[in-house]
């Protein structure tokens, strides 16, 4: 994640700026359960040093599987704003696109892959790119609470650009569907963030977040290369 692509400017900024954030909280849960942070009351009758419960400990952690999907939704929504914000600004033409690109747009438009329906998407060329743009981003790429790494991959089959992190170490990200599934659950309160938390250990949050890490490297690395190359184009 050098030199990025100036397209990839926002991606890189965002990405950093909430890497930052989750290895600062994860450093500091981690902190609290191997006896190296305290909780203190700094005034009032309960000045001084104040235990953290185990319960707390284990809230504390449930609110990481929160952070952990929250950079991974914005990575890869940004990630889509960018790519199609890069064919606008170089006047990429519908008829110029890779043939599973076209196919994606098409099923934006809910349009089957008809030879009338092709021509009717060519003739509209430019247009198509800006009101699927339009359409996909008004639904926030329809992202909201799905984004696992069969997700990713789906999307990077769909636009034609490869995913470039080493799979032993990234476990393929199976990690990903971890902090969706338990995200989605504490979101829609079908579990307590107590009860997640004692489903969760520190070393295991340390480790997924690890691998997360590496696997939106790998795919903002294979978006970079898919630009840079033009691999949009057919």
């Amino acid at each position: 994640m050098s030199n990025l692509h100036a397209s990839l400017a926002g991606v890189e900024v965002t990405f950093t700026t909430r890497k930052q954030e989750v290895d600062e909280y994860i450093n500091f849960v981690r902190g609290i359960y191997e006896k190296e942070v305290e909780a203190k009351y700094l005034t009032g009758p309960l000045a001084g040093q104040a235990a953290i419960s185990r319960s707390l400990q284990k809230v504390l952690l449930a609110n990481s599987f929160l952070l952990m999907y929250n950079i991974i939704e914005a990575t890869v929504y940004n990630i889509m704003d960018s790519i199609y914000s890069h064919y606008i600004s170089e006047g990429v033409e519908f008829d110029n696109l890779a043939p599973e690109i076209k196919l994606t747009m098409m099923k934006i438009y809910k349009v089957t892959a008809s030879d009338e329906s092709i021509k009717t998407c060519i003739n509209l060329s430019k247009e198509v790119v800006v009101k699927a743009y339009e359409m996909l981003k008004e639904n926030d790429f329809k992202l909201s609470g799905n984004i696992d790494a069969r997700k990713i991959r789906d999307i990077s089959g769909d636009y034609n650009f490869s995913l470039m992190h080493d799979k032993e170490l990234t476990r393929n990200g199976t990690g990903l569907l971890e902090i969706k599934t338990k995200r989605n659950k504490l979101a829609h309160g079908n579990i307590s963030f107590l009860d997640c938390g004692q489903d969760s250990s520190i070393d295991n949050v340390v480790k997924i977040w690890g691998e997360v890490k590496l696997f939106l490297e790998g795919v903002i690395d294979g978006v970079d290369d898919y630009l840079n190359h033009s691999k949009y184009l057919n």
